[in-house]
Order: C-alpha cells, then sequence, then structure tokens
C-alpha cells in the first residue's frame, strides 16, 4: 500500500483485531505505535492507544499521549479537560498532589469555566491547607453557579477568610 493514510488505517484496524479478537495486546501495541509513528495526530491510533494504556494500566505513556493531544488541540475546553485528565492520573497514580494541583490550574487557565478543574483545585487547596486559595476559588466558583451554588460558595468563602485567615473584612466582602 503506498498511501500513508491507508497504511495508518490497516495497522489501527489490525491492531483492533489483534487486541479484541486475537487478545493480542502486545502486537496491538506495536501496531498502533507503527501508526502513531507514521501519522502521530491520527484520531483513531491516538484513541486506541489511550485506551489500551488505561487498559495495561501504563500511566506514563497515558499520561505523554494526553499532553501531546492537549498540546494539539484549538479547542480550549477539550484542552483543558485533557489537562484534567493528566492531572487525575497525576494525582491517583502517582500521589502527585502539588503536580495534579499545577495541571488543573493550567486546566482553568485554558478554559476558566471548567468547572471540574475548579472543584479539583478545592479539594487539593484544601489537602495542602492553602486557604488563600481555596477561599479565592470559592468566589470564582460563585461566579460560575447561580443561585443555592452561588451563595454556598460565597458563604464557604467567607467562613474560610473569617475562620482560617482570620480576616473579618474579606469574610464580609464575600
Amino acid at each position: 500500500v503506498s498511501d500513508q493514510g491507508e497504511r495508518v488505517a490497516i495497522l489501527a484496524e489490525l491492531a483492533r483485531l489483534r487486541i479484541h479478537q486475537l487478545g493480542d495486546l502486545d502486537a496491538g501495541l506495536e501496531d498502533l505505535l507503527r501508526a502513531q509513528k507514521m501519522n502521530p495526530e491520527d484520531p483513531v491510533v491516538t484513541e486506541a492507544l489511550g485506551e489500551l494504556y488505561r487498559h495495561l494500566g501504563r500511566w506514563s505513556e497515558l499520561e505523554q499521549l494526553l499532553l501531546r493531544r492537549g498540546r494539539a488541540c484549538a479547542d480550549p475546553q477539550l484542552a483543558s479537560s485533557l489537562l484534567c485528565e493528566v492531572a487525575h492520573i497525576r494525582e491517583d497514580r502517582f500521589g502527585d498532589t502539588e503536580g495534579a494541583a499545577t495541571l488543573y490550574r493550567t486546566a482553568l487557565n485554558t478554559a476558566p469555566t471548567n468547572l471540574h478543574a475548579l472543584q479539583a483545585l478545592l479539594r487539593t487547596g484544601r489537602a495542602s491547607h492553602d486557604y488563600q486559595a481555596v477561599a479565592r476559588l470559592c468566589e470564582a466558583l460563585a461566579e460560575m453557579e447561580a443561585g443555592p451554588g452561588a451563595a454556598a460558595a460565597l458563604w464557604m468563602a467567607a467562613r474560610i477568610y473569617r475562620d482560617r485567615l482570620r480576616n473579618s473584612e474579606l469574610a464580609i466582602a464575600a
């Protein structure tokens, strides 16, 4: 086959058959890696690699794959979502809460309306006792939410300012 796109498609299909029909994960992985070398941006190959890495528990490789996808992505929402997925891997699989928090911050900067990133930063901020950051994140959450959700977020920010940071002026302002 002379067309590279066609070769990539054939390798991806061969990998699918080896993995799902024959149960030969290693051979399927080799096929996918060869296809990826030919076309690193092919969405079918990238998705199949991601699924296989998850299945095999190859978290470092999955992390790198997701980071490359995020860098190549023009859609800020999708890029932010991919960064959150990498952060989740860092946090849960490697126990790197600080590294995860950095990625969650980048995800939130990439797409300021990413509620998942904001909630994850709230969780990691509480775990690290960074109450100043948690209070600011609560205020940001209140801007995204409406009604009772916004009120609850502001109440949480006010309590943190008052009880943890001992700043009654900021508590009243929240």
